[in-house]
């Protein structure tokens, strides 16, 4: 299989767990598809968002902030998203 295709695939696997909301499942096709293009961000943000659902929050907040070096147009909503997570983050201490 072509690499874009299997990214692509492994991608869509991922994506359609995480919208049925198992998120465990979802991570190792998010996994995979960073180790078959380890500069794709939008894998970033597919695994940053799992691992924030998982309450993985420093190590999700660290994977959007690596999707907004790789795709600049990512910052908008990264930063709403962070700041969400550190407010869930305040409320549970």
């Amino acid at each position: 299989m072509h690499s874009r295709k299997a990214l692509t695939a492994y991608t869509v696997i991922g994506v359609c767990f995480s919208s049925q909301k198992d998120y465990a499942s979802a991570m190792p096709y998010f996994d995979i598809a960073l180790k078959l293009e380890p500069e794709n961000g939008y894998s970033y943000w597919n695994r940053a968002l799992n691992l924030i659902f998982l309450s993985g929050f420093e190590k999700g907040l660290k994977d959007i902030k690596r999707s907004v070096e790789l795709n600049p147009k990512n910052k908008e909503m990264a930063e709403k998203v962070i700041g969400m997570c550190n407010k869930i983050k305040e409320e549970k201490n």
